[in-house]
């Protein structure tokens, strides 16, 4: 059909020039730059949800999140995790987005401090790392509802 086909090549089209403007800020990206950063993560974001798979994206956001935080101000971890859940969703095999999840919670884990412990959060912003954990054996559920077979999610359960 031809009008599936030029559909799809516009999408394509779209995807290629998203990927090229998220690899020129990336060069031009300097951890001083709060709203470089915020804008490079609102692109990552919207690539990855529509296409979870490109492991170099996830990369890219781990080192943008790890650029711009600090133990006095740490990055959003429910963001992060509401990422991967849409993504997981979109697709339940993406390699990148269980292991970002992964990333996500070992994270919130190690952190001496609770994650988002800044002074100007409230105290209903605060991730508890065992509340975390919870929920995630709760998601893990759910996929496995979906799909029994699903060896990544069954890998990731094993994790937590």
């Amino acid at each position: 059909d031809p009008k599936v086909s030029a559909a799809l090549e516009q999408k394509a089209q779209q995807w290629n020039q998203l990927s090229q403007m998220l690899l020129q800020q990336r060069q031009s990206f300097s951890s001083d730059n709060e709203k470089d950063s915020h804008g490079t993560l609102q692109l990552t974001t919207k690539l990855l949800t529509v296409n979870p798979d490109p492991s170099w994206m996830w990369n890219m956001r781990r080192d943008l999140l790890l650029l711009t935080s600090s133990p006095v101000k740490q990055f959003p971890v429910t963001p992060e995790l509401d990422l991967t859940a849409t993504c997981l969703q979109r697709n339940p095999k993406a390699y990148g987005a269980w292991f970002h999840r992964k990333w996500v919670v070992q994270q919130l884990c190690t952190r001496t401090e609770p994650m988002n412990n800044a002074n100007d959060v409230s105290e209903q912003d605060v991730v508890s790392p065992m509340a975390t954990l919870d929920s995630e054996l709760g998601l893990c559920y759910n996929f496995l509802k979906l799909d029994e077979r699903n060896f990544h999610c069954w890998n990731y359960r094993r994790f937590i």
